[in-house]
């Protein structure tokens, strides 16, 4: 699974590659993503107007890793504190010019997993 990610992020040209699927409907805990043209615009959980959702998993190259932590320490967003969502940081970078691409993967090609009985779900999805 994780080798299929990195194979889809093979040839970004940006800081980092956010995967998630589009879609028609919101539900109400998605991670909501606004992208335009394949670069993630804004994310988060109450974007009514997004038309696609984060599958959770986001590849930060090393330089926006870098970028990021420069950014913490120039004391950039006081938001960023240790309680910070992963999606905070995300829009961090965004707000702060730097591309973060959006790969869309099927919706069936992955499972959300929020408490033990998506987890339980998921192994009997999987065991079947």
């Amino acid at each position: 699974a994780l080798g299929s990610l990195v194979e889809r992020a093979m040839g970004a040209q940006t800081f980092a590659v956010l995967f998630g699927s589009h879609i028609r409907e919101l539900a109400l805990d998605d991670v909501c993503v606004i992208e335009a043209g394949g670069s993630v615009m804004r994310i988060g959980k109450e974007i009514t107007e997004a038309r696609a959702i984060s599958a959770g998993c986001c590849l930060l190259f090393p330089r926006a890793v870098s970028a990021l932590q420069r950014l913490i320490d120039k004391g950039v967003k006081e938001t960023l504190t240790e309680r910070a969502t992963w999606h905070q940081a995300i829009n961090l970078l965004v707000e702060t010019g730097h591309e973060i691409e959006f790969r869309a993967l099927p919706r069936a090609e992955w499972f959300e997993v929020d408490e033990e009985a998506d987890l339980l779900a998921l192994l009997d999805r999987l065991c079947a």
